[in-house]
């Protein structure tokens, strides 16, 4: 940021603009900075603007913007080596660091795409509630699966870096079949990426993260071990869902597909079910009335 500024006051100055006001600035911006350059800069300000006074701020200018980049780059250095030096870092590479946050927030982006099914399907003029449990099921699976990840990055020390998430532009599903197609299309991507993971986590020995993949979340989408297993089994199903879904070319298909998703999947539990905060008194009696 410093040589940035600096490099504009300098061309104001250069261009024989507003000397004093240059110079003041030069001392509220670099003073704490390089204070021996920023005073002879100054001193050279309120003498008459000569070829030679402007070359001698000119190099002047270029050494303290080296030593800046300098800085800079040492400051870089030093907060990757202090992240590197944290406590509770052990053998964790910046690598599978990074892949595990980049895995969270597709976690999260997947979740609030099954939300907008959910909330597609909850529609009054649509009114699928089966599909609308099923899709919140989801939603609430692919946020307890970025958890784990978030959760794995903090216990071996590393920083979680959340940023934006993308969720889909699509809001109207159009129908059964055209939202299970790209619900699946969207959990073979989850797990592809996933897989990207496994072998950063192979490649550098993370033991214990290659087990949490392999035992927890691969069995949901091949059998593989938990989140390979997850995976599977979640491509599965929604693959069979899909079949089913091309049967629904009509209303009454599309309004019996739905029974047969109610009873199937969604339980009173679900959270479409869900109206008010837990541990609030009157929501508890308006339950017990319910």
């Amino acid at each position: 940021m410093y040589h940035i500024i600096f490099g504009q006051l300098i061309n104001s100055v250069c261009a024989k603009k507003g000397r004093v006001l240059v110079s003041n600035q030069i001392k509220k911006y670099l003073s704490l900075d390089r204070p021996n350059y920023s005073q002879k800069l100054v001193k050279h300000l309120f003498l008459p603007q000569s070829a030679d006074i402007q070359k001698k701020c000119y190099n002047y200018a270029k050494k303290l913007l080296s030593t800046n980049r300098l800085n800079h780059q040492r400051e870089g250095k030093s907060s990757k080596v202090h992240g590197g030096d944290a406590p509770g870092r052990h053998q964790f590479p910046k690598e599978v660091e990074d892949a595990c946050n980049g895995q969270a927030m597709d976690e999260f982006s997947a979740a609030f795409t099954y939300l907008s099914m959910s909330c597609y399907f909850g529609r009054s003029h649509v009114a699928l509630p089966g599909c609308q449990g099923y899709f919140m099921d989801m939603f609430e699976e692919e946020l307890k699966h970025a958890v784990i990840f978030t959760n794995y990055i903090l216990l071996r020390g590393g920083q979680v870096k959340l940023c934006c998430v993308q969720v889909s532009e699509e809001h109207d599903w159009m129908s059964v079949k055209n939202a299970f197609n790209a619900a699946l299309d969207l959990e073979k991507s989850v797990k592809e990426k996933l897989m990207v993971v496994y072998q950063k986590a192979e490649k550098h020995h993370d033991l214990q993260l290659v087990d949490m993949i392999s035992t927890q979340f691969m069995e949901e989408q091949v059998q593989f071990s938990w989140f390979l297993k997850l995976f599977n089994e979640s491509i599965k199903q929604l693959a069979r869902l899909v079949t089913k879904a091309q049967m629904t070319d009509t209303k009454v298909g599309e309004h019996l597909f739905d029974q047969m998703m109610h009873s199937t999947f969604v339980k009173k539990s679900n959270m479409m079910y869900k109206k008010s905060i837990e541990g609030d008194p009157e929501a508890k009696d308006i339950n017990k009335r319910q």
